[in-house]
């Protein structure tokens, strides 16, 4: 963990995971509100996640450090911000940004390996997990994925007791924005979406990623949706090399 601050009371600061589908569930439980969920199987369920400012999300979170010796907890964390990022080959990887209640060392437990069965979102091969599909209004990008970055922001904060400074309760503000960039191949297919970004018009993009089989015809999967897009910047900032945008 990197602590942007740090006192008696609270700390703040973000945390680096490669995660796995299931981690990807509960943390999306915490930070947005859980609009729909359905077993599609024996043990599968399809969940879906929504920003909705007129609910609350769930309660906050424990964050616990292993330091060999013992376990620094952190309780009482909101999550604040979520950024991810992915290139070909390699896991998604996962900066958390919290704020929290300060820091409690707790007994080291004894942690068996065997329960830990589930595997990291990665582009390639490794793990049966499947290329990602990029669409742009819809319509295939084509299906390579070179980079990924997305970032969520919540409008998020702890309130202190005012006597104790001990946080007690946090406020959310019902804002949510999301930012990032995506490197794809792309063909003629394509080319119309390409157009909008000189006309600066609202896309819909949506990036799915497929892993292991879970049976019954049912795999691990993470569809991200971001249904009212604009491109930034000015049109020069399109550039690459033969086929490569």
């Amino acid at each position: 963990p990197s602590a942007s601050w740090e006192d008696a009371r609270a700390s703040s600061g973000s945390i680096d995971i490669i995660p796995s589908y299931n981690f990807i569930t509960r943390l999306l439980k915490h930070a947005s509100y859980q609009s729909a969920v359905e077993e599609v199987a024996s043990g599968i369920f399809d969940r879906t996640f929504l920003h909705r400012p007129e609910f609350e999300p769930p309660s906050s979170l424990s964050i616990g450090i292993d330091r060999d010796e013992d376990i620094a907890w952190r309780e009482g964390c909101i999550c604040t911000g979520i950024r991810m990022a992915i290139q070909k080959d390699r896991g998604l990887a996962f900066e958390v940004s919290f704020e929290g209640g300060a820091e409690t060392p707790g007994a080291r437990e004894n942690i068996d390996a065997s329960y830990f069965t589930e595997r990291p979102i990665i582009i390639g091969p490794r793990y049966s997990t499947a290329t990602p599909t990029l669409l742009i209004d819809g319509a295939p990008a084509d299906d390579s994925i070179g980079l990924f970055e997305l970032e969520f922001r919540w409008l998020r904060g702890l309130i202190f007791d005012s006597r104790t400074l001990d946080p007690v309760a946090y406020r959310d503000e019902g804002r949510c924005s999301v930012s990032g960039s995506i490197r794809w191949s792309w063909s003629q297919r394509t080319r119309d979406r390409i157009l909008a970004y000189y006309a600066m018009s609202e896309i819909s993009l949506s990036l799915e990623f497929i892993g292991r089989d879970l049976g019954a015809g049912n795999n691990e999967r993470l569809l991200l949706s971001i249904p009212n897009a604009i491109f930034q910047g000015t049109p020069p900032n399109i550039r690459g090399a033969g086929s490569r945008l």
